[in-house]
């Protein structure tokens, strides 16, 4: 009987930490107030800021002479993350589960354990006072 109970609480565990494994929460970061998309700003330019995506992460590289500092990111005109800065000529990695919609629902990043396709980054804008700057949202390759 010890055996059984002891098998049974290994199966409850496991079953457990599968569950949490596969729920994705989005993490609220510091400066992000989630929010619509602002579709009445104005575009006011275009960055040479690459994007790259791996995985359920992106990288930005930036590949200009400016610095940009705290500014609200903005993805597929959906989901928003409050960056700090980005130097000159500097790169910045963060995981896509970090961006979050109106609704504080996070955006698909996929990964091993993910129930849903990852969803593609099409288009990647800054926010700012001015307006929206657009940035390079460079594909992701296939493996």
């Amino acid at each position: 009987m010890g055996k059984v109970r002891a098998a049974a609480g290994v199966a409850g565990a496991w079953v457990i930490t599968m569950q949490v494994s596969c729920f994705s929460a989005g993490r609220l970061t510091e400066g992000t107030e989630p929010r619509p998309y602002p579709y009445d700003a104005p575009i006011v330019r275009t960055l040479d800021v690459q994007i790259f995506r791996d995985a359920s992460h992106i990288e930005l590289v930036n590949h200009t002479t400016e610095s940009l500092a705290d500014f609200d990111l903005w993805l597929n005109e959906r989901y928003l993350r409050h960056v700090d800065a980005l130097p000159p000529g500097g790169s910045l990695t963060l995981s896509l589960y970090e961006f979050l919609d109106e609704y504080q629902e996070p955006f698909r990043g996929g990964g091993i354990w993910s129930t849903e396709l990852p969803e593609p980054i099409v288009k990647a804008e800054v926010q700012t006072a001015e307006g929206l700057v657009g940035l390079i949202s460079i594909p992701e390759r296939r493996r």
